[in-house]
């Protein structure tokens, strides 16, 4: 269990990430430097955790289930933006990040970023070889997805990591997936069988697209 915030000294404001393992008798507190204020964080069941929040184009990166944190700027893909505060985070099955930013709050400017993150900690799912394949790619309606060789089940993530339809493949490999009910968007898709998990890709889904 977490509890996360700010603290106060000397120095100024600190970013403050606290941990439990035994239900909150005891706590163990790490400060994060140059972080002002932690204000969210993925699954913490995780053994890689991502946490933000007034942390100035930085996010906070845990491989051992929080007990250690450090600084990671380059899981922010920076353009002429000046990132300053993050006020949500997610991540996908296929191990994207995705993170809700403002710039100037201020002025209100806000921006929803994506990237990838693999580290010692977690599973890299990598993709399927060349063999698979995603059709058509935008879809407005249906979408084909083939993986010759394979039996399992495919399902279809939104970008915060939501899963939001599923099917099985057929016997040579095929599955169809109706996406007529979901909100325009990218998607990611999973293959996941007994022995893996994989990502396929992703793909964009507009009901507006004309063939």
């Amino acid at each position: 269990m977490f509890a996360f915030g700010a603290i106060w000294d000397s120095v100024g404001s600190r970013g403050l990430i606290a941990r439990t393992s035994d239900g909150g008798q005891t706590w163990e507190d790490t400060a994060i430097s140059r972080v002002n204020n932690v204000l969210c964080m993925t699954d913490p069941n995780r053994d890689t955790i991502i946490a933000a929040g007034e942390s100035g184009n930085r996010i906070l990166i845990s491989t051992d289930r929080g007990i250690t944190w450090a600084n990671d700027s380059s899981i922010v893909v920076r353009g002429s933006a000046d990132l300053q505060v993050s006020y949500g985070l997610a991540m996908t099955p296929g191990n994207h990040i995705v993170a809700a930013f403002l710039n100037f709050p201020t002025l209100g400017d806000g921006y929803l970023l994506r990237g990838s993150f693999s580290g010692s900690a977690v599973d890299d799912l990598g993709h399927l070889n060349m063999e698979a394949e995603i059709y058509p790619n935008p879809t407005s309606e249906y979408l084909n997805i083939s993986v010759p060789g394979k039996t399992g089940m495919i399902y279809l993530y939104d970008m915060l990591g939501r899963k939001v339809e599923c099917g099985t493949l057929n016997a040579n490999g095929l599955a169809e997936l109706n996406l007529s009910s979901l909100p325009v968007g990218v998607y990611e898709v999973i293959f996941e069988s007994e022995r893996e998990v994989r990502s396929i890709g992703s793909i964009i889904y507009n009901a507006r697209f004309i063939h």
